[in-house]
């Protein structure tokens, strides 16, 4: 019987109340997860178990990957490829299956499949279309977004592929990477209309990707489901809070493990850092992997002085590097989930230092981020911006 890992990014959607409801009747597990503030930084470092700035010296910034892509094919290929956890599996008989993602990303499959009415290669082509992208893009946003009738039928083949996906029985160990964009469009589409109607976009969209969760059989033997986001709204990071926030690098997994051996389940971990992910698939199937700084197995116990780093690069500033730092640590729990985050933030283009305290309710969602302006804090301040000048040469 061969193995399924099924890895579902939700680009940008933030923790609801509905997805959490879904996750209780369906016995899976939630975690808050620290990771990137923009999602080619966040896939790099879930699939890597490493940081920007372990691959290139001063980060990567938006554009950065674009010098790897190819002429003719337009896919980037990253010269440390070997290093994601896709290749490792392979290196075990696993097959890649991508479906939904632009393939003219930096994630490659055995097999790329899409929901667009003539697959991948067609969806993709509509923003060549257009001399402004932003018009090829909501061509796609109206796909994703709208009442529409072809919004409609995009989304039932979307049913109809997680059935078919689910019902199949593939020879070889196989681990599925489906993207849905729905709130990352919505991220963009929101700009500049009222609330009232952002509202009722907001809640059509959840409707469907609630929809879509329907279908979804997490009962399916020997599969491993992992669903997560990869950061909050880039809008909370603006020009005037240019260092990124918890509710900016927080976001969530939603897990469950259906295969008995190195239970994922187990985890007693309220938070983990996206670049656990790696370690953790790795250790559950006994598959070597070399230790990496700061990572860790989820099956490991948790540990409450751990400390997480999170690399952002704001594109208004600088398109290749990364252009702030942060180091964070929870100080205060509750059930091993996080009530209070205290932070020290880097913005290179001034060489600025910046010391926060994130705020979290009883079920650890965000509440709020203030500024420290007492001495409280000083002795661990003091320890974590030493760690954050440690780990970036480019802090100073």
């Amino acid at each position: 019987m061969s193995l399924k890992i099924y890895c579902v990014l939700f680009d940008t959607m933030p923790l609801m109340e509905e997805m959490i409801r879904m996750a209780e009747i369906n016995k899976m597990k939630r975690l808050a997860q620290v990771g990137g503030c923009f999602t080619v930084v966040s896939l790099l470092e879930m699939f890597t178990g490493k940081l920007p700035s372990d691959y290139a010296k001063h980060g990567i910034g938006h554009s950065y990957l674009n010098r790897y892509r190819k002429k003719k094919s337009k896919k980037i290929y990253v010269p440390w490829y070997k290093d994601f956890i896709m290749s490792k599996l392979k290196e075990q008989d696993w097959q890649i299956r991508v479906h939904d993602l632009p393939t003219d990303n930096f994630v490659h499959g055995d097999i790329s499949t899409d929901s667009w009415p003539g697959g991948c290669e067609k969806r993709y082509k509509i923003f060549k279309k257009y001399k402004n992208i932003r018009e090829g893009g909501r061509t796609v946003d109206k796909l994703l977004l709208s009442d529409s009738k072809k919004s409609s039928e995009w989304h039932q083949r979307e049913r109809e592929f997680i059935l078919s996906m689910q019902a199949e029985k593939p020879e070889k160990n196989t681990f599925y990477f489906i993207d849905y964009e729905h709130f990352h469009s919505l991220a963009g589409y929101r700009k500049g209309r009222s609330e009232k109607h952002v509202k009722k976009v907001t809640d059509r969209v959840t409707n469907k990707i609630m929809n879509l969760m329907d279908v979804w059989n997490f009962n399916e033997s020997n599969s491993v489901f992992w669903f997560f986001s990869d950061h909050g709204f880039p809008s909370e990071i603006s020009r005037a809070a240019i260092i990124p926030k918890a509710n900016s690098y927080l976001s969530w997994v939603f897990l469950r493990d259906n295969i008995s051996v190195n239970n994922l389940n187990d985890t007693n971990s309220g938070i983990i850092s996206i670049r656990d992910f790696s370690p953790s698939i790795m250790k559950k199937f006994n598959y070597s992997i070399n230790k990496i700084n700061e990572n860790n197995s989820i099956l490991n116990d948790l540990d409450k002085d751990r400390i997480y780093f999170i690399e952002d690069g704001r594109k208004g500033v600088d398109e290749n590097n990364s252009t702030t730092a942060v180091v964070c640590k929870v100080i205060e729990w509750y059930n091993n989930r996080p009530k209070k985050i205290l932070q020290v933030g880097y913005f290179s283009k001034e060489k600025r230092f910046q010391y926060d305290l994130n705020l979290f309710d009883d079920r650890g969602i965000f509440r709020k981020s203030i500024k420290i302006k007492n001495r409280e804090y000083d002795d661990i301040l003091g320890n974590l911006k030493k760690e954050l000048t440690n780990r970036f040469k480019w802090v100073k």
